[in-house]
């Protein structure tokens, strides 16, 4: 099925790509800028968005889409997997298991950790969305009332759960991603353009966000950030409404502004190198952690490390996948000829 090229969702996955990759890079340098979460969150619910958008024009059977969908992503992972896990075995005695669990349909979320290389949570809870999209969303229009109560629900879950089986497993859920995945199957069924939505409440949302929310007080927990000025269980309730708000305007604004921005070169060359860089970057990061001297200032390492782990590996990925991408493509075609018309 051919698809028409939307430059949006290139600019949408490279920057998001680059917030991911200078969040674990430049912690310190970002971390402030979207309370209570960090900025490196935006580059998955970006991803969400952009996946939903693309799946409102999906015409595939609901088996076929997933399958075809989470493929490569599967298959990427399983082959770092393989090598972290000869690495482990050959210089720490250590095999990294965990780094299986997300290629597990997902295991990953049932632990209240992240997978040794952490990342690659995201390939398991990517699989779930799809599946919730092809057994509850696919087929059926998304209006603003069925937003609203997406919303709600995604609220709910998540300030029950914090609490009850920790921040990792309330964030790797579905639920955690679900306003946005269905905000852009609303905005694919409609087909929006970008440049329809106006900047300026956009850029306004980025600066008085920040700026507001920081005034109720945020200590830097990990995946979520906590509340000081309010007493638990109340504390997970205004972090979820929080959450859910940020999530879902940050996308809106990120989607507004990036869609002027048209079609590049540049932007497609890292679009489409995406998967590699996703998956590769943290273990490359923990290796230059350790081989770059500590002489290095803070902000050279940041600018280093960026660098490398983003466009280093966006350039390696570019010039290994002629050769890896065909044996991805046999087997992604294989499985779609035993899923046609499923």
């Amino acid at each position: 099925m051919t698809r028409a090229y939307l430059p949006f969702v290139d600019w949408m996955k490279t920057v998001g790509l680059g917030l991911i990759v200078l969040g674990h890079v430049g912690h310190n340098v970002i971390v402030l800028a979207t309370p209570p979460f960090y900025p490196k969150q935006l580059g998955v619910a970006f991803f969400v968005f952009a996946t939903g958008y693309t799946l409102a024009g999906e015409r595939r059977g609901a088996l076929q889409t997933v399958v075809t969908r989470w493929f490569d992503v599967w298959a990427w992972g399983l082959l770092f997997a393989l090598l972290m896990t000869a690495i482990g075995l050959g210089v720490l005695g250590d095999a990294n298991p965990s780094d299986y669990l997300p290629l597990a349909g997902g295991l990953n979320i049932l632990f209240n950790n992240f997978p040794a290389n952490p990342t690659t949570w995201y390939i398991g809870s990517y699989l779930h969305l799809l599946i919730v999209w092809a057994l509850i969303f696919r087929g059926r229009q998304i209006g603003v009332a069925a937003l609203v109560v997406i919303a709600l629900v995604e609220i709910v879950v998540r300030a029950l759960l914090v609490p009850a089986l920790g921040q990792f497993v309330a964030y790797q859920l579905f639920f955690n991603w679900l306003t946005v995945l269905a905000f852009g199957l609303w905005a694919g069924q409609r087909q929006l353009a970008p440049r329809a939505w106006p900047p300026l409440p956009a850029a306004l949302f980025l600066v008085a966000w920040p700026v507001a929310i920081w005034a109720l007080g945020w200590t830097q927990t990990f995946p979520f950030m906590t509340s000081t000025l309010v007493a638990p269980p109340l504390d997970s309730w205004l972090l979820s409404v929080c959450v859910t708000i940020a999530y879902a305007c940050y996308t809106a604004s990120a989607f507004a502004l990036l869609g002027r921005l048209g079609d590049s070169r540049l932007v497609r060359f890292f679009a489409r190198n995406t998967l590699l860089v996703f998956i590769a970057h943290m273990p490359l990061f923990y290796l230059l952690q350790a081989l770059l001297p500590p002489s290095i200032g803070y902000g050279p390492r940041v600018a280093i490390e960026f660098v490398l782990c983003f466009a280093g590996l966006a350039l390696v990925s570019e010039l290994i996948r002629p050769a890896i991408q065909p044996l991805f493509n046999a087997g992604r075609q294989r499985l779609v000829a035993l899923t046609a018309g499923r």
